[in-house]
């Protein structure tokens, strides 16, 4: 089976862990089927002039954020500094016309690694389900505005289940 077939077969199995709220890792079943009902329920979309409001009270309670340049994958990045704080966010560069990318084919880059590895394709879709959209990203693109999930993060950078899930929100533009 070449790359693009086994990482298809991987899209299927993160739509089947989002589904069924768990999945087996190393020799027990991790649960994560609040996070995945937290992650449904609170996708939201934020107009530009909420996200200014947001960013001048963050800096007035917490000062600039840290902004940190590395040779590493965004979602090993968010393996590494995913401590449960709330002190981490992450910026999807996504498809303006596909909620995940090319994930469910196969296709590999920054948003489709963060589908494959997350329930963030399964808020995307529930979100344009709910708001009867064409897509968030048609909307979002009009009217410069920021759809904004926490999602759990089940597979590793070598796409392997994780013993553990972490959380990690993600701002998809």
């Amino acid at each position: 089976m070449d790359k693009r077939n086994q990482r298809s077969v991987i899209a299927q199995e993160t739509l089947q862990i989002s589904r069924d709220g768990r999945y087996a890792a190393g020799g027990a079943v991790i649960d994560i089927s609040k996070e995945i009902a937290h992650t449904k329920a609170n996708g939201c979309f934020v107009p530009q002039e909420q996200a200014d409001q947001l960013e001048a009270g963050f800096a007035m309670n917490h000062g600039k954020p840290t902004v940190e340049l590395c040779n590493e994958s965004t979602l090993s990045v968010i393996l590494r500094l995913a401590d449960g704080s709330g002190k981490l966010g992450v910026l999807n560069f996504a498809s303006a016309k596909n909620p995940g990318g090319g994930f469910l084919n196969g296709a590999m880059a920054q948003e489709e690694s963060l589908a494959a590895a997350s329930a963030l394709y399964v808020a995307m879709i529930l979100f344009v389900q709910r708001f009867s959209l064409v897509s968030p990203w048609t909307f979002a693109m009009k009217s410069s505005n920021v759809y904004a999930v926490v999602s759990p993060v089940s597979r590793s950078r070598t796409e392997r289940v994780r013993p553990s899930s972490s959380w990690a929100p993600m701002m998809t533009m």
